[in-house]
């Protein structure tokens, strides 16, 4: 039948827990806990709400305790340091040790010798923004490092801050 596919509210609310679990965003588990409590106000059906609220919690366990997120074709960098260059810009320096992070350079026959601009796409944890249902924002910059410094898990980027 229709109404057997489509999921009930408690359901719908632990699938929800499970996909903030999954983005690991704990805070958000813990908002989810005032919502059962509106599921069930017959004081009749407490061990439902007690069964939904254990599920709830267990899904904020398994968020708070697992690896953060790997996004797929993005490697992990940590920010060493930040040498201020004027009031509105400054070298932010950083390294890696993600043995996933690539290469700007092309291997093969389509190396050269001489040095080529690129860029690189950083990612930013934010929480909820104006730019989209992600919890992180995404901006493209171009260091001022080499690519040979990249490939060693060194990066420098001259990044200019508009307020």
């Amino acid at each position: 039948t229709v109404r057997a596919a489509v999921p009930s509210a408690p359901q719908l609310l632990l699938m929800r827990a499970q996909l903030l679990g999954k983005l690991g965003r704990v805070a958000e588990i813990d908002a989810l806990k005032s919502e059962v409590s509106k599921l069930f106000p017959d004081p009749e059906d407490f061990r439902e709400e007690l069964q939904l609220t254990a599920a709830i919690a267990k899904q904020k366990s398994l968020a708070a305790s697992a690896p953060p997120v790997r996004i797929q074709n993005y490697a992990k960098w940590s920010l060493v340091k930040i040498t201020q260059v004027s009031k509105h810009s400054a070298i932010y320096h950083l390294t890696s040790q993600d043995r996933f992070r690539g290469t700007p350079n092309p291997r093969g026959r389509g190396r050269t010798t001489c040095n080529k601009t690129w860029h690189t796409t950083m990612l930013a944890p934010v929480g909820d923004n104006s730019e989209g249902p992600l919890p992180w924002v995404e901006r493209d910059y171009t260091p001022i490092s080499t690519a040979k410094e990249w490939e060693a898990g060194r990066c420098d980027m001259l990044i200019k801050i508009y307020r």
